[in-house]
């Protein structure tokens, strides 16, 4: 089995019997998944179909890939949230406002699904997650996370690398 893990990549753990944050030592594909503690350095060793589920559900967070942290927002984004007014406003100022807000209402979006979707569970399958994410959306419109719907692929790339996931627990 092939996942989506390289030797470095940290990850939070929130498994019962194993939890806390976690280094990943992948030797081969068909190798279970080797974890080391960053606190104590002890080792744990998880299947990998044990981890791919494990994670598929939100109980494994990947909080830094390629050395590199994950965040959801940086001080930029930030500005989305104020829009700029005034006589002295450029074209450029709001066309850029536009952009941070609409990425500020996808995340906003995102993370009311993800909720969703850890409180009910459903199933995971393309077919599935769309059927599920369109029954929400008149929730989602109501609560006034705009008229965006997120397709399937966009809420499981979403979960995979979210730190949301700390946020909802």
């Amino acid at each position: 089995m092939i996942l989506d893990v390289a030797p470095g990549d940290q990850f939070i753990l929130l498994l019962d019997g194993l939890s806390g944050e976690f280094t990943a030592d992948v030797a081969s594909e068909y190798e279970p998944i080797k974890l080391r503690n960053l606190v104590d350095d002890e080792v744990a060793e998880l299947e990998r179909i044990d981890f791919a589920l494990a994670q598929a559900r939100g109980d494994i967070i990947r909080t830094t890939r390629d050395g590199k942290e994950l965040t959801l927002m940086d001080a930029k984004d930030l500005l989305g949230f104020q829009k700029p007014e005034g006589s002295k406003v450029t074209i450029k100022e709001l066309t850029q406002w536009k952009t941070q807000n609409n990425k500020l209402v996808r995340g906003a979006t995102l993370i009311f699904y993800i909720k969703r979707f850890r409180k009910e569970r459903p199933g995971t399958g393309c077919l599935s997650l769309k059927n599920w994410l369109g029954s929400h959306y008149p929730d989602a419109l109501k609560a006034g996370y705009g008229d965006w719907l997120p397709s399937p692929s966009s809420l499981t790339r979403a979960m995979d690398r979210a730190l949301a996931f700390l946020w909802l627990r």
